[in-house]
């Protein structure tokens, strides 16, 4: 009888990374830095300076698990305006949104 050669598997190669991957993790520091401001204790301090009621601040505090949950319906119409569209134009509505609250943080009386 003959013997069969024992099969094996070579590593498949890697894919090298696509060349302006740092793009990806620039917007990520920035995009990290920018909601931890807006949406994290910094807000909700800033809210109690101001002698907000405890329904305001809690409602500061579900921002962020409300906005995460309106993704999904949201997810519907990606393929309608177009994935590139749809990001940018979510971005652009949160920076108009962290304008305004600078807007209102440099509005309030010291």
């Amino acid at each position: 009888m003959s013997e069969v050669p024992a099969l094996r598997k070579e590593p498949a190669p890697r894919d090298p990374m696509p060349p302006d991957i740092h793009n990806v993790y620039i917007y990520e520091a920035f995009n990290t830095a920018s909601w931890s401001v807006v949406l994290g204790s910094p807000m909700l301090l800033f809210f109690q300076h101001l002698k907000a009621t405890a329904t305001v601040l809690a409602i500061a505090a579900c921002l962020a698990p409300v906005l995460n949950i309106l993704q999904m319906p949201a997810a519907h119409y990606v393929e309608r305006v177009g994935y590139r569209r749809f990001v940018v134009s979510g971005w652009t509505l949160r920076s108009f949104i962290v304008a305004g609250n600078c807007a209102a943080a440099l509005a309030s009386e010291p």
